[in-house]
Formats: structure tokens, sequence, C-alpha cells
């Protein structure tokens, strides 16, 4: 079984700036049998992988994930338990999830239009 495909929020020690992205916790490193629940997942986790884009020194801080967008429940990452998110951070978590999509799609858009 693999590790789902989360949305998960960052927010900067340094600067406060609250950003998501869409990933597993852990980097998929490969393996000969993926049959256990897990197995294959390792490397570095989120907060070394997603650097503030505002460049400040030091991993993020990992609030949360969700599964879906239209969640009303968020896994908060520390403790691990779940948490209903009021109408304001729904709105929150909706529009940092439709700013990663827009600079996802932006991404492979360009990384298209140079490989031409």
């Amino acid at each position: 079984m693999a590790i789902p495909i989360l949305y998960w929020m960052l927010e900067c020690e340094a600067c406060h700036l609250r950003w998501v992205v869409h990933d597993c916790y852990l980097e998929y490193i490969g393996s000969e049998d993926a049959d256990p629940e897990g197995e294959g997942y390792g490397g570095r986790p989120l907060e070394e992988r997603y650097p503030c884009p505002k460049g400040c020194a030091g991993p993020p801080g990992v609030i949360g994930s969700l599964f879906s967008p239209d969640d009303e429940v968020m896994w908060l990452f520390s403790p691990h338990e779940p948490r209903r998110l009021s109408r304001g951070q729904r709105d929150e978590w909706r529009t940092l999830i439709a700013r990663q999509r827009a600079q996802t799609w932006l991404n492979e858009a360009w990384g298209k239009r140079q490989s031409c």
C-alpha cells in the first residue's frame, strides 16, 4: 500500500508565510517489495524538500494535511489528530491550494515551452 499524496500546509518559522504542497510526507525511493504499508518510502521529509519560497533560513514547520480541498477536517501534524476546520480556515486552505495548483500549472507550461 502506497503512502497517500496529501495537501500539506507549511509555515515558515521566520517570516510566517504559509503555503501548500501536494505530495507525500516522505519521498518514494523505490523498493523490490511494495506490499508492506509504506515500503519504499524514506528519504527527506517535506520540511527538507520545500524551503520557504522567500528564501528564509531553516526548515518550515508542518501545520497539517488534507486529503481533498473539500475536506472539513484537517489532520494536525503535531499532535497527530483530526481538527474540524472553521470557515476561515477552510477558506485559507482553498486559497492556498488554488495558488499551489496555479503555480504547478505555470511551472509545467513553462517547462514545456522551454523544452521546444
